[in-house]
């Protein structure tokens, strides 16, 4: 299974597409006195108008891209003080104002020569620019809750990225493969996919096939009392100790129950919006990784959320996440006695 392209790209696809075509078709209809104008769809005059309002939404569309990503660190990681306001605050000021003002100024001199410049200029702000406002505020607010959104973002790199791992001789208490890689001290939960993804891939990563990396245990299988662990290659191995082990190496708030048979492991989940309906939402990378050996559909019941269970333990588990670190992540994690 290869999900070369995930449903918010489509949806994205799709929703740039509409107000690139819709909007500049609505905005060149209206008129200055609160009545549609009588110039034709199809004529040359109203093609080019509609073609310069597309011109322009698309450079504001991708504005809103360029200050979502240098106010990235306000907005992915927003503090209870007034710099977390202000971060976002200033965000919204630099999304949309500047393009309201280059319109505006673009209309000023469009009309100047007009004896009533200052009332059409005055109808134009209420009736036309607020359309392109209440547009440009929509996807701001869109792109600031889910980056994912804009019509491009960063990837933080990691400083070192190590292409192969060496597995020393086995030892009797579980080790960590390594954290020297140019990893921060403190990463945010939403951003430890990235970095954690480019040490050393989605794996999985065993050592000696008795113990394999934390980053590689997807989720937990229950039944009765019967465990198994589903690695990201969608392997399935039972394992009955396998909460004991996690408890011990201090993993085990990793682990968030979300039905009545899964737990998955939320190093895994796409953060902030983690979900879409019912089903829970892992990185692309991790879903392409348990296709290699786990049907669509048995993935699809894995990430299901139970009905009297719902998202209320990840809502938990976000609420801790200033708290949380890394530590831990490559830590060999005993399948087997």
């Amino acid at each position: 299974m290869n999900l070369k392209m995930t449903r918010i790209e489509r949806n994205k696809i799709v929703l740039y597409v509409l107000i690139l075509i819709l909007v500049p078709l609505v905005f060149n209809k209206l008129g200055y006195q609160f009545t549609w104008n009588t110039q034709e769809i199809w004529s040359t005059k109203f093609l080019l108008l509609w073609t310069i309002v597309s011109i322009y939404l698309f450079a504001s569309l991708f504005m809103i891209s360029v200050v979502r990503n240098i106010f990235a660190k306000y907005l992915e990681n927003p503090s209870s003080n007034w710099s977390g306001l202000i971060g976002k605050v200033g965000y919204y000021i630099s999304s949309i104002v500047p393009a309201l003002f280059i319109l505006l100024v673009f209309t000023a001199a469009w009309i100047w020569h007009r004896d009533d410049f200052w009332n059409m200029l005055l109808l134009f702000s209420i009736w036309k620019a607020s359309l392109i406002g209440i547009v440009l505020g929509c996807v701001a607010y869109l792109v600031e809750r889910n980056r994912r959104w804009s019509l491009f973002y960063l990837k933080k790199d990691v400083v070192e990225v190590v292409k192969e791992v060496f597995i020393e001789k086995v030892i009797e208490v579980p080790v960590q493969t390594h954290d020297a890689s140019g990893l921060p001290k403190k990463i945010a939960l939403n951003e430890m996919y990235t970095y954690l993804l480019h040490i050393s891939g989605v794996g999985p990563l065993f050592l000696d096939m008795c113990m394999i990396r934390f980053f590689d245990l997807v989720a937990i299988k229950t039944k009765s009392k019967v465990y198994h662990v589903i690695f990201s290659d969608g392997t399935m191995v039972r394992c009955d100790h396998i909460m004991n082990m996690l408890a011990t190496l201090d993993l085990k708030h990793w682990m968030v129950k979300i039905s009545d048979s899964y737990m998955i492991n939320m190093l895994l989940v796409d953060f902030p919006y983690y979900k879409f309906g019912r089903s829970l939402l892992l990185h692309k990378e991790s879903i392409e990784g348990l296709g290699r050996k786990m049907a669509l559909a048995d993935i699809t019941l894995m990430l299901t959320m139970g009905a009297g269970i719902t998202d209320r333990y990840i809502k938990e588990f976000w609420n801790r996440r200033n708290s949380l670190t890394h530590v831990g992540w490559d830590t060999w994690v005993p399948i087997r006695k």
